[in-house]
């Protein structure tokens, strides 16, 4: 036979058998099935059965029976009959798409009889053939439509995120004769994705608290147990923030506390803990240092572009802004609060506004903080308080130090200091201890005099720490509150030991 004939019998063969097996691929999965449940068996005496074996094992295609194998001279389908076809056809078109169309008769090509054997195959199998052409198809349909549905749980499981905080423990003080109190306290936080560029975020707080109170009943002081279970709504707001737009333009409207837009805090890390935590500098705390930034109906905008952003922000009773500069190393806030009624409404004698600078300097290793406030009533304004917070990690031994100055009905200084041990050798956990203390002093006629006349106790709080799986964030502390650092069992107030656990999720 001449090349050239060859060429088109051998194409003519295969494209008969390849699209002759897929001519009924519509053929819906019922019906194939109902026909194929209804085949007859192939007897190995059948001349389709010698043929197809001889092909499996030539094309080294072991497929359609359970363990790959004929399983000797055992009778089969014609369902599975046509599976092993099936199988073939598509490893002799692989061939015929690599090799050159030339006669061949090993097994690394397609030989004439091959091609012969196959087109007889086709006719005998057709029936058989579209039907496992159907089915297929209509599993692949189900597996698309199954990948689908789970892209879908996916995207729509991603579009809302839940996360939070959880810690129990007990504390008791020594001071009283009563049973330590034993609480937990927990937060749910939820991200949900409204639309591209846009959330919605919400905040709920529970608390529970079994302790001991004091109450006074006909002048008499008496002790009672107190079981206090709480679960609070906190916030929520709604955020949008879109992508490729001049400025960076972010916009968030709620219900929720104003330090979301404006806040006077800082990067600088510190350890201060239980009674010393108020010599930290930019807390604002019950006497409002720096911004009034409470929980209210607030919203507001951010713009932005490098290193600098602008915000603005308004509650029912005020408006505040930011302006703040972030060079990595260096970052710098310039923050402001002011009463409506200085720009909206009847102008009052009484309106009050605070401001606030913040310069934070440094980097894992070493950081600075400096703030300080100022408030004014009308045109009076008053330098209220300025802080200092230095930060040290020394061979992984973290340090610091804290002054601030008050400058209120009494002009005072909370002097404070701080020192942790390392959480990790190499890559194992630790043990970490952490002393933190705090001293306020206060100015007199030129004088320092221990103690305060703001209200602000001395302290000091030791407090080990293990992180491990079984109790994560253990700690273990004692912390004593009193008027004066170093002073004799008459200046104490409260010495308090307890233990906490706490995980974030």
């Amino acid at each position: 036979m001449k090349k050239s004939n060859f060429k088109k019998l051998s194409t003519y063969l295969l494209a008969f058998s390849v699209l002759g097996s897929f001519s009924l691929a519509a053929v819906q999965e019922s019906e194939a099935r109902a026909y194929v449940d209804d085949m007859r068996d192939v007897r190995s005496d059948h001349w389709a059965y010698t043929a197809i074996k001889e092909l499996v094992d030539k094309y080294d295609v072991m497929s359609g029976f359970p363990d790959n194998t004929f399983r000797g001279a055992r009778t089969f389908t014609r369902y599975e009959a046509a599976a092993a076809l099936y199988k073939v056809m598509l490893k002799v078109e692989e061939i015929n798409g690599k090799q050159p169309r030339v006669p061949m008769t090993t097994a690394s090509g397609v030989s004439v009889d091959d091609l012969k054997n196959l087109k007889e195959l086709v006719s005998e199998f057709r029936r058989e053939l579209d039907a496992l052409k159907a089915s297929n198809a209509s599993q692949d349909a189900k597996i698309k439509s199954v990948e689908e549905s789970i892209e879908k749980v996916k995207k729509d499981v991603g579009n809302i995120k839940f996360g939070g905080d959880f810690e129990a423990g007990f504390d008791d003080t020594l001071e009283d004769t009563y049973r330590p109190s034993y609480y937990a306290n927990y937060s749910l936080d939820m991200k949900a994705n409204v639309y591209e560029d846009a959330t919605f975020r919400s905040t709920f707080r529970g608390t529970f608290n079994s302790e001991v109170v004091e109450k006074e009943e006909n002048g008499v002081k008496k002790k009672a147990d107190s079981e206090i279970p709480e679960l609070k709504f906190v916030q929520s707001w709604f955020n949008y923030a879109p992508s490729n737009v001049f400025l960076n333009p972010k916009v968030k409207f709620g219900y929720m506390g104003l330090w979301n837009l404006v806040g006077a805090g800082t990067s600088v890390t510190s350890y201060f803990q239980g009674s010393a935590g108020n010599a930290n500098p930019n807390v604002n705390g019950g006497k409002n240092r720096g911004l009034r930034i409470n929980k209210s109906v607030v919203g507001g905008v951010e713009v932005g572009g490098g290193p600098f952003s602008f915000t603005l922000a308004a509650t029912p009773q005020t408006f505040a802004g930011q302006l703040k500069a972030d060079f990595g190393f260096a970052k710098v806030k310039l923050l402001a609060d002011a009463d409506q009624t200085l720009f909206v409404g009847e102008i009052v004698q009484d309106t009050i506004h605070n401001e606030a600078v913040i310069l934070d300097l440094g980097n894992d290793n070493f950081g600075f903080s400096g703030q300080a406030n100022f408030r004014g009533v009308a045109d009076n304004w008053q330098f209220r308080a300025a802080s200092g917070l230095l930060y040290l990690n020394i061979f992984n031994f973290e340090l610091g130090g804290v002054a601030k100055f008050e400058n209120e009905s009494s002009q005072q200084v909370i002097a404070g200091a701080f020192i942790k041990t390392p959480d990790k050798v190499g890559d194992r956990k630790i043990p970490s201890l952490t002393i933190s203390l705090q001293e306020p002093l206060t100015l007199v006629n030129g004088s320092i005099v221990e103690g305060s006349n703001l209200g602000d106790k001395a302290g000091i709080n030791v407090s080990l720490t293990y992180d491990n799986p079984f109790l994560p964030n253990l700690s273990i502390y004692f912390d004593q509150k009193s008027t004066i650092l170093f002073g004799d069992s008459s200046s104490v107030i409260a010495n308090t030991y307890g233990l906490a656990t706490s995980t974030s999720f």
